[in-house]
């Protein structure tokens, strides 16, 4: 598994990490502004991702229990990050395919 790099981007950056992602060594996730990544990435939601690196497949309720949080909300982030595409389904349930995330917001000016 891989680290999957997230960011901010313009258009045809975007693009271009699109094709890049076609090479599974570098996955990379971008995000227009950084109002739409504050909104996908929420600090609950952050959470989750650390939480369920490297522990394969795990069911809603396995993971409302590891970030130790109530099942209704924890199941809504899950179903959001679920409809980004930064988990995917497993026959168990839900899995985070990458051992970690670098969020990269180097260039300020797209953050704007």
């Amino acid at each position: 598994m891989a680290t999957l790099r997230i960011n901010i981007a313009t258009a045809s950056d975007i693009i271009a990490d699109f094709e890049a992602s076609r090479n599974p060594g570098k996955p990379t996730y971008s995000f227009a502004t950084w109002q739409d990544l504050h909104a996908a990435l929420t600090p609950n939601r952050v959470a989750i991702l650390a939480a369920m690196k490297n522990r394969g497949g795990m069911t809603m309720r396995e993971v409302s229990r590891l970030v130790k949080r109530d099942f209704r909300p924890v199941h809504a982030d899950l179903a959001g990050l679920l409809k980004i595409g930064l988990l995917d389904r497993h026959e168990a349930g839900v899995i985070f395919p990458y051992t970690d995330v670098h969020i990269d917001i180097s260039d300020i000016s797209k953050a704007a």
